[in-house]
């Protein structure tokens, strides 16, 4: 008797074991190799594929599948740098500063470092908004551009970059035109002095050159009649 339940137990055990082993070689066929049977060429033109469609995200998963999958692979460079265009695209400037960032600071002396350069400065410029808000994203444009023309003068982003630093510099006096003025009218004559002084020192080639001077001549008159002091920054 206890033969024939051992003889049972064993059959049931072995019947359990082989059924556990087919359902995971079976899980192991669906999901495994269907995932990667890409090869990283395979999901480079199929990203750019989708990205000449106009799939901006299905392209971004296809490059990041590439990245992930064959992180050795001569394409990976590529799909780097696609991620960053895919993120532009779409008008996700945080996205698209962040990969582009990565790339330059994985590959410094690729041959496509203006270009990145130049995207980055663009994403900044981008996303300025009016003369009464912050103004960071017009100052960290400037910063990307000026390194194009200091350290890639013979590109084909130099010009632009000129171009587009004065377009900076034109939000930045503005917005020093319109905090100077609005500290004039409260009479902060001081805070305002300082204000216009800026525009006229850092900014004497953008446009308002001349009305600063005619506020500081007008604070510094006000500053005496009310006695305060004028201090030159």
């Amino acid at each position: 008797m206890r033969r024939h339940q051992r003889y049972n137990y064993n059959r049931i055990w072995i019947f359990f074991t082989l059924t556990l082993s087919i359902t995971l070689f079976t899980m192991s066929c669906a999901s495994g190799p269907h995932k990667r049977e890409k090869s990283a060429i395979e999901l480079l033109t199929e990203g750019e594929a989708f990205y000449k469609a106009g799939k901006f995200r299905t392209a971004i998963e296809s490059f990041e599948n590439l990245i992930d999958w064959y992180p050795f692979s001569v394409h990976k460079t590529k799909a780097e740098l696609n991620i960053g265009d895919a993120y532009f695209q779409t008008g996700e400037y945080h996205d698209a500063i962040f990969a582009y960032e990565e790339f330059e600071r994985m590959h410094p002396t690729h041959e496509k470092a203006p270009y990145v350069l130049n995207q980055i400065g663009t994403c900044f410029l981008y996303q300025m908004d009016a003369i009464d808000r912050d103004q960071t994203p017009a100052i960290q444009a400037v910063r990307y551009f000026d390194r194009i023309r200091h350290e890639y003068p013979q590109s084909q982003y130099a010009i632009d970059a000129k171009n587009n630093i004065m377009t900076c510099y034109q939000s930045l006096v503005k917005n020093e035109y319109y905090v100077g003025s609005t500290y004039y009218k409260a009479e902060h004559y001081k805070a305002a002095l300082n204000r216009f002084e800026i525009i006229v020192t850092r900014y004497p080639d953008v446009g308002m050159h001349q009305k600063a001077i005619e506020y500081i001549t007008k604070c510094r008159l006000a500053m005496a009649n009310t006695g305060q002091r004028t201090i030159r920054r």
